[in-house]
C-alpha cells in the first residue's frame, strides 16, 4: 500500500483505474480490507493513518475500526486523533452511539 501518485500513474497508465486517481483507489482498497475483517492486514493499513490525503486517512481509520479489538483501536485513536486536523477524519475516530452500526446512511 506504499503507492505514491507517480507510481500509481505508472502502474495504471493504460487502464481505466488511472481515471479515479491514487487517493480514491487506495480508499476503495481500504474499504475492501475493512470489509474482509482480516486482522493481519492492519500492518499494511496503519501507516496510511499518516497519509497526506484526508480521504485516505479517514478510510484507514474506518478499515482499522472493523477488525480491531476495542482496546487496540482505542490505543490507535489516542495516538492519532490529537494531531488530526480534518473534521471528517476526526469523525471516523469518534465512537458510534450504542446500537449504531454505520456512521452514514447509504442512499
Amino acid at each position: 500500500m506504499q503507492l505514491d501518485d507517480p507510481t500509481f500513474r505508472m502502474l495504471f497508465a493504460k487502464g481505466p483505474v488511472k481515471r479515479i486517481g491514487r487517493d480514491r483507489f487506495i480508499r476503495n482498497v481500504l474499504y475492501a480490507i475493512g470489509n474482509s475483517g482480516d486482522r493481519g492486514a492492519t500492518v499494511v493499513v496503519e501507516p496510511l493513518l499518516a497519509d497526506p490525503d484526508p480521504t485516505v486517512r479517514g478510510a484507514a481509520v474506518w478499515a482499522l475500526s472493523r477488525p480491531h479489538e476495542a482496546e487496540a483501536f482505542a490505543a490507535l485513536r489516542a495516538a492519532h486523533l490529537p494531531g488530526e486536523t480534518e473534521a471528517a477524519v476526526r469523525a471516523e475516530w469518534t465512537p458510534l452511539p450504542q446500537g449504531e452500526k454505520e456512521r452514514f446512511e447509504i442512499v
